[in-house]
């Protein structure tokens, strides 16, 4: 006499397994659309700070407007924002605008890598030596005093009208910010992981590399930020004093004869190089600095 095998166990386990898969799955959509709701925010939080910035640009240049068209300011001090945008179109179909971009960019851009590998450098390996940055610190702090723009007339006489007295001058004001910076990071290392490697008999130099330097990169990046408006002032004021082109060059002449549009032309080039490399250095910030 054959006896049917038992079904009740077999079906409960399918059952489980069925009502398993289907939570599982209840459980990954509801994932996937909360991720989908965080990015809609992010995303139209981006969109609202976009709406505000344009429309603080557009009041700006309303009131700006109404200022000189209604004779409230004197038109020759502020000029409009309707003869600025002609006199920097018509500059933008001109070579001279390149030349001077290039000039500047070509000064900017050296000093302000040189003055941020010596800068950083440098305080690196103060910041290594606790008793040098002791000594050190109040003489640095003594030089930075006395501004660049002093420095301007005696680096013409010492080198010449030429690149290098400008790339200097940068780099010069670059030197000081990087400096104390990376100075600062590096006295913010945690002194315990670096008491750690040493007892687990790390070399000077694997700690120097794997814990020093990503720990300063944080501040030197973030100090690029002020860099950047210290290498544009560098350039921008060498080349008032000497220089035979460059943005500052154009709007030292700009000023001289009194076209005060082209100044504000210059200035709003200037603004846009400088947002453009703030922009920059937060992607490379982003990038870089994954690992925090």
């Amino acid at each position: 006499m054959s006896t049917k095998p038992n079904a009740g166990p077999t079906r409960t386990v399918m059952r489980s397994e069925l009502n398993g898969t289907a939570e599982a799955g209840a459980e990954q959509h509801w994932v996937r659309d909360f991720v989908q709701r965080q990015a809609r925010s992010r995303r139209l939080a981006r969109a609202e700070v976009w709406v505000e910035r344009i429309l603080g640009i557009c009041l700006v240049l309303a009131v700006w407007q109404a200022l000189s068209s209604f004779n409230i300011v004197r038109p020759i001090l502020i000029s409009s924002p309707y003869l600025v945008g002609k006199d920097l179109g018509g500059w933008f179909t001109q070579a001279t605008l390149w030349t001077d971009l290039r000039t500047t960019l070509t000064e900017m851009l050296l000093g302000l890598l040189i003055g941020t590998i010596a800068g950083a450098g440098c305080g690196l390996v103060v910041g290594l030596r606790p008793r040098l940055a002791k000594a050190v610190q109040p003489l640095v702090i003594a030089v930075h005093s006395v501004p660049v723009v002093v420095m301007v007339p005696l680096f013409l006489l010492w080198f010449g009208f030429g690149l290098l007295p400008k790339v200097l001058i940068v780099s010069l004001s670059v030197f000081f910010v990087m400096f104390f910076n990376t100075l600062t990071g590096t006295g913010e290392v945690n002194q315990l992981l670096i008491s750690s490697m040493t007892i687990m008999g790390c070399k000077r130099l694997n700690i120097i590399t794997q814990v020093y330097i990503p720990s300063v990169l944080t501040w030197v990046i973030t100090a690029m930020r002020s860099a950047i408006a210290y290498a544009l002032v560098g350039a921008v004021v060498s080349e008032f004093v000497a220089a035979n082109s460059g943005l500052g060059y154009e709007m030292s002449n700009a000023a001289l004869f009194l076209n005060v549009p082209r100044v504000f032309s210059v200035l709003i080039v200037l603004t846009v190089v400088g947002a453009l490399l703030s922009g920059a250095v937060d992607l490379a910030e982003h990038r870089l600095l994954r690992w925090r």
